[in-house]
């Protein structure tokens, strides 16, 4: 993985994807191990606040960039 890819992938952990810009979020959607690192992220971490940000995933409001 390149270093860009993972500051996405920490950043995108970190502070889900309300948090992220659009050429951010368009970088993880074009990028399926980019994509799948995140997702195995969100699902191994530790505690619930991370689970929390990323259900957020599915409402309108967490993707003003589609």
């Amino acid at each position: 993985m390149l270093r860009r890819e993972e500051n996405i992938l920490s950043r995108a952990l970190e502070v889900g994807p309300g948090g992220l810009s659009r050429s951010e979020v368009m970088m993880i959607l074009k990028n399926p191990s980019l994509l799948f690192a995140i997702h195995r992220g969100v699902w191994e971490a530790p505690g619930d606040d991370i689970g929390e940000r990323w259900m957020f995933l599915g409402t309108v409001r967490a993707w003003p960039y589609i």
